[in-house]
């Protein structure tokens, strides 16, 4: 059960918001080294062959490097445990390091498990992050990013569309509430539904609920989950 930290990981990526108005904004990621947050996660999961079952973790996010180019490098160490049939099946530990451009974009990855192929990973982050425009939104705009097929995500194109549904006040921190849907192109059959909460002053996520679909993690059989992602501390 491994693989099952990689969706923990991967729905994690932190963003940056630079206003909480109605006017456009560009909205991009601005880190520093040193930052932290940590996030608890709680899923419902059904995989053929298991049946249904649980799985909850917690993962605490450092940053290590933000480059002159604003990618971002982030060291995630996640605990994690899945419940099926009453059976508790423990997870070792991972810990792994990730690049990403300001605007959320996957640009690589070390460490993780052997169950996650590299080309796997990059192929369910294209469903999963937040992508952000260069240019300025407000509330209402949408945004459509695709990701071409190659050997860097496993040959499966994917279509993501965005929404910047509000401005909401979220357990203290005014957010902008960004949706996103997403779905691959044959023969890739996973598709998303999440929805997340980001702080517009620290840029990080406070809240993430969603869903997948038919999800490829390196696991026996196709996975379906609904998620909810909390923010426990940040600093």
């Amino acid at each position: 059960m491994k693989h099952l930290t990689r969706i923990a990981t991967l729905m994690l990526a932190a963003v940056a918001v630079s206003a909480y108005a109605q006017d456009p904004v560009v909205i991009k990621r601005s880190s520093k080294v040193g930052d932290m947050a940590s996030y608890k996660m709680e899923a419902t999961i059904a995989m053929e062959g298991l049946g249904e079952g649980t799985f909850s973790s917690t993962s605490t996010q450092k940053v290590t490097k933000v480059a002159d180019n604003g990618e971002v490098t982030t060291e995630i160490k996640t605990q994690a445990k899945a419940v099926f049939g009453g059976q508790e099946i423990p997870i070792p530990e991972t810990t792994q390091t990730e690049v990403r451009d300001p605007f959320g974009d996957l640009k690589e990855f070390t460490g993780g498990n052997e169950a996650s192929p590299k080309a796997q990973v990059f192929r369910m982050d294209a469903l999963q992050r937040v992508h952000l425009p260069e240019k300025g939104i407000k509330v209402g705009d949408t945004w459509t990013v695709e990701s071409k097929a190659d050997e860097k995500n496993d040959k499966t194109a994917a279509k993501v569309e965005y929404k910047l549904e509000a401005a909401e006040d979220v357990a203290g921190h005014k957010t902008f509430k960004i949706s996103s849907k997403g779905k691959e192109s044959s023969p890739g059959e996973t598709t998303s539904d999440i929805t997340f909460w980001i702080d517009t002053t620290s840029g990080i996520v406070i809240k993430a609920d969603g869903s997948l679909k038919h999800a490829e993690v390196g696991a026996p059989a196709p996975v379906d989950m609904k998620f909810k992602i909390t923010l426990v501390e940040s600093k």
